[in-house]
């Protein structure tokens, strides 16, 4: 009884600091490649990706407008065919309600994820790129930084949700590819410890 007088108490200071302080959020995404260019085969002919990005859900809005977001410090992890890449040189730019480029009367939610930079490897980012457009406007509701995003509204055909990236390795190869979204999951860290507290106390229970 005492034990789980002990977990509960750990579960409600768990609570309170999801709720006072900025949330450690991380979106998980995985998808196909529909090009790639690596004469050096650092990717390992590889058909696939996985990847995340993350960031605090405190992060400080660069953009004055209100309809645009620009949030820099954000982490970014990749790996094709098991080359890993990632920076933390990139910037998230969240588009509430932007007029479609194409149809200046409609508007869609567009979130990008951008960068440059050198992994710990050594591998240069020349380019790396995320956009994913939700055509019914319903993924934001203003500029900031979203604790999760709702894959299941991306099922207009005009939606899309790809990626790009164009690196440097050490030893003078160049790689490009390009690819299409199919997975995106959202684990913000506040949901992730109080699901293991929760397990804990359900197994003790047993």
């Amino acid at each position: 009884m005492i034990r789980n007088v002990s977990v509960i108490a750990i579960l409600c200071v768990l609570l309170c600091v999801c709720s006072t302080e900025g949330s450690h959020v991380v979106f998980e995404f995985a998808g196909e490649l529909t090009n790639i260019e690596d004469p050096g085969f650092h990717f390992n002919h590889a058909t696939n990706f996985t990847g995340s990005f993350e960031f605090d859900s405190e992060t400080a809005d660069s953009n004055n407008d209100p309809s645009i977001g620009e949030y820099r410090g954000v982490l970014l992890n990749m790996n094709f065919g098991g080359t890993q890449i990632e920076t933390s040189t990139v910037v998230i730019h969240i588009f509430d309600d932007e007029p479609v480029p194409y149809r200046p009367w409609d508007i869609w939610d567009r979130i990008v994820v951008e960068g440059v930079g050198e992994t710990p490897d050594q591998i240069d980012i020349q380019y790396f790129g995320l956009g994913m457009i939700e055509q019914g406007s319903a993924w934001f509701n203003n500029d900031q930084l979203p604790l999760e995003l709702d894959w299941d509204l991306m099922q207009d055909l005009d939606d899309s949700a790809e990626i790009s990236v164009s690196v440097h390795f050490p030893d003078g190869d160049a790689a490009y590819a390009t690819g299409n979204i199919t997975e995106l999951t959202p684990e913000p860290a506040c949901l992730y410890l109080l699901g293991i507290g929760s397990l804990v106390l359900f197994r003790r229970q047993l």
